[in-house]
């Protein structure tokens, strides 16, 4: 399974996906800020394939976050959870980040389709 940083400011929140994540088999490092996002993939010894975190974490810009972590690790995976609808990740024109966006409220079994459906799909170079 997959080594996925998860980063969510909602404590209970956090603690609970971290909780089901393991369940389904992944291995999971939780921080709840965009500068603990930034420490944790800088971290020499570490490589998380993925990054499950809200898009406005700390109020900064999701996106400003994404091209940040392209630099850092241009291979990681990104799931954003976002509660408005319709928001779309583009970087250059027609190339999409590797990453979903997944409105809340959502069911819980939508996190391990999307986590599935983006680790299978091919990185897309920055």
């Amino acid at each position: 399974m997959a080594n996925i940083l998860l980063a969510r400011q909602d404590k209970a929140m956090r603690g609970y996906l971290a909780q089901q994540l393991r369940r389904y088999g992944h291995r999971v490092t939780v921080t709840d800020c965009h500068d603990g996002i930034l420490a944790a993939v800088n971290d020499n010894g570490a490589h998380y394939a993925m990054l499950i975190t809200d898009l406005g974490l700390d109020g900064r810009d999701g996106f400003a976050l994404v091209k940040d972590l392209r630099h850092a690790m241009p291979d990681l995976r990104m799931v954003f959870m976002s509660g408005f609808s319709g928001i779309g990740l583009v970087y250059g024109p027609g190339r999409a980040f590797n990453a979903r966006i997944i409105t809340e409220p959502f069911h819980l079994r939508e996190l391990p389709e999307q986590i599935n459906i983006i680790l299978s799909a091919e990185v897309v170079a920055a």
